[in-house]
C-alpha cells in the first residue's frame, strides 16, 4: 500500500535538538528529540509487518539531517490521530525518560523510541497529529516471522548462529541432548523477552501489551525487542499512606502476573503451531480458565 503524511505535518519549525529534562528531573538532556519533518526522506512504503492500529499511520524514513545522530539511518515515523492513540504516543516518551538512565538495556530490549516530529505552527497542537519517531527493527514482527514457511533457517540466518550453533542441540547445562533446533531457537528469543520484561519490572513498570505483534527480532544487535512502550503502566503510585504501600503491592503482583501470563502464551504460540490460530488460541485460554 501506498500512504502520504499529512500536509499539517510540513515542516514549519527549528532544526530539532534535544528537549530539555522536565523539571525535577536529573540534570542534563533529556534523551526525548524534537525532528522536523524536513529531517526525513519519507519511504511510500510500509512493510507489512510493522503495521498498526486503526488510528496509527506507519512510515519508514530516512534521517537526512547531516547533524542528527540517526543521519542515514532507517526509522518509523508512526502518526497518531486519535485521542487514545495521542495518549499512548505521550506514555512512550514518558517511559523512554523514566529509562534514559540505563540506556544499553533499554537500546538493547526495547524498540527505541527517539523522539517525536514537531507539529506546524498553523495547526493547533491538540488537532495536529503525534508522530512518534522510533527505531526501525527490520520488517517483521515475531507473529509474522514465525507464520513464514522457512521461519526456523530464516531467523537462525537472522540472529547469526553460526554452522557449530545450528548444529548443537544443547548440552547438559543447557537443557539435555534431546533439545531440537526450533526449541534451542525458541529458548534463545525467551531469553531475550525475559530479559527485557524484567527490565521493565525491575524499574517498577509492566508492559501490560506482550505479544506476538509486538515483539521483534533486531537482525542489528540480534536482540529480541518489546514493543513500544505506550500502554507501559507504573506498579506504584506516589500516595505514602500505609493502606496505598499495601494495595501497590497487590498491583505490582497482579502486574508483573499478567505480564509473565502474556509471556507464557508467546512462549506456547511459538512451541505449538496450532495456537497461531485464532480460533485455536481462544479455545486453548478458555481450557486455562477452567483450571482456575
Amino acid at each position: 500500500r501506498r500512504f502520504r503524511l499529512e500536509a499539517s505535518l510540513s515542516a514549519s519549525t527549528p532544526a530539532p535538538a534535544p528537549a530539555t529534562a522536565d523539571e525535577g528531573a536529573a540534570a542534563g538532556p533529556c534523551p526525548v528529540v524534537r525532528f522536523d519533518m524536513a529531517d526525513f526522506t519519507v519511504a511510500d512504503r510500509v512493510s507489512v509487518g510493522l503495521h498498526g492500529r486503526s488510528d496509527e499511520m506507519i512510515f519508514e524514513a530516512t534521517v537526512r539531517d547531516p547533524s542528527s545522530e540517526l543521519y542515514g539511518s532507517t526509522v518509523v515515523l508512526r502518526q497518531l490521530t486519535s485521542s487514545q492513540a495521542k495518549r499512548r504516543g505521550r506514555r512512550a516518551l514518558e517511559v523512554l525518560k523514566k529509562l534514559a538512565h540505563r540506556q544499553m538495556m533499554y537500546h538493547s530490549y526495547a524498540m527505541q523510541v527517539h523522539g517525536y516530529v514537531t507539529p506546524s505552527k498553523a495547526m493547533e497542537e491538540g488537532d495536529s497529529p503525534l508522530v512518534l519517531v522510533h527505531g526501525y527493527h527490520g520488517s517483521y514482527s515475531l507473529r509474522h516471522w514465525l507464520q513464514l514457511s522457512d521461519w526456523l533457517p530464516t531467523l537462525e540466518a537472522t540472529l547469526a548462529l553460526d554452522e557449530e550453533q545450528v548444529r548443537r542441540v544443547g548440552d547438559d547445562s543447557v537443557g539435555g541432548p534431546a533439545v531440537t533446533r526450533q526449541l534451542r531457537l525458541i529458548r534463545i528469543l525467551m531469553r531475550d523477552l525475559l530479559i527485557g520484561v524484567n527490565y521493565l519490572h525491575s524499574h517498577g513498570m509492566a508492559h501490560t501489551e506482550l505479544r506476538l505483534e509486538n515483539v521483534h527480532v533486531s537482525p542489528v544487535d540480534k536482540h529480541v525487542k518489546v514493543g513500544i512502550l505506550g500502554n507501559a503502566v507504573d506498579f506504584h503510585d506516589n500516595d505514602p499512606s500505609s493502606s496505598a504501600v499495601a494495595s501497590n503491592n497487590e498491583r505490582r503482583k497482579m502486574m508483573i502476573a499478567f505480564d509473565m501470563r502474556c509471556v507464557g502464551f508467546i512462549m506456547a504460540k511459538m512451541v505449538l503451531r496450532e495456537l497461531m490460530d485464532s480460533s485455536t488460541f481462544q479455545k486453548f485460554k478458555s481450557f486455562l480458565n477452567k483450571g482456575k
